[in-house]
């Protein structure tokens, strides 16, 4: 039988090239959440421009 093995997650966030795809995440999550607090502020105080 084939052994298993054990994946190694802790290159999630030690490597390069993840840290690059956690930093991009985080950046579109906060444009995001900007956008819709800019878009309900509008909406709030009838702003409809």
């Amino acid at each position: 039988m084939a052994q298993q093995q054990k994946i190694d997650w802790s290159s999630l966030w030690k490597k390069e090239d993840w840290w690059a795809l956690w930093l991009g995440f985080f950046v579109f999550l906060l444009a995001w959440f900007l956008l819709l607090g800019l878009l309900h502020e509008r909406n709030r105080y009838g702003q409809h421009h």
